[in-house]
């Protein structure tokens, strides 16, 4: 099968400690306006040609990307829990800088608990599982665009991404996803 996949567009992250929302709730974020106008941009890529599906992460900022995409695609939407961001706390509800710390520990890990240690963030062996599941699903179809994030995709493909950056690869049970 056939993935061009893409990273969600610009968000616009709401002042979450002073709306209470705390741990995930950034991730309610829409799109900026500049945001909404790079998507429209990018939904003109030639690499999304030819797809069957949208695969987005549940998140808002990719999902309005994905809206964005299918307005000009005319293509259907699936929400796929397992293309989320990395979970950085798999416990409780933390504040963003709590969230912070966990993920800046992870970056410092590579994803890998230490030796003997547990730890409350998602581990790069417990992503790639979740990563394989989600997209395995999909397998019966020739070309699915997938929108998601940044961390989702250095596992497909190394180097950070810009926004509404597309890239193809060709995806197989048998794919390899890649490490820190």
């Amino acid at each position: 099968m056939k993935i061009a996949y893409m990273r969600h567009s610009e968000p616009q992250y709401p002042d979450f400690e002073a709306t209470d929302l705390i741990g995930f709730g950034w991730d309610l974020a829409s799109l900026t306006p500049r945001g909404v106008a790079i998507a429209k941009e990018a939904a003109k890529n030639p690499m999304l040609d030819g797809a069957e599906l949208i695969v987005s992460s549940p998140l808002t900022r990719a999902l309005h990307t994905a809206g964005i995409i299918a307005g000009r695609t005319g293509l259907p939407i699936e929400v796929e829990f397992g293309l989320l961001e990395r979970r950085a706390d798999l416990s409780q509800r933390l504040s963003y800088a709590e969230v912070k710390l966990m993920h800046d520990d992870y970056d410092a890990n590579r994803g890998i608990w230490p030796k003997n240690e547990g730890r409350n963030w998602e581990s790069i062996e417990m992503q790639h599982k979740r990563l394989k599941a989600a997209l395995d699903k999909y397998l019966g179809y020739s070309k699915i665009i997938v929108v998601s994030h940044g961390e989702i995709g250095r596992r497909l493909r190394p180097g950070n991404l810009d926004f509404c950056e597309v890239f193809e690869i060709d995806y197989a049970p048998e794919f390899e996803f890649l490490p820190h």
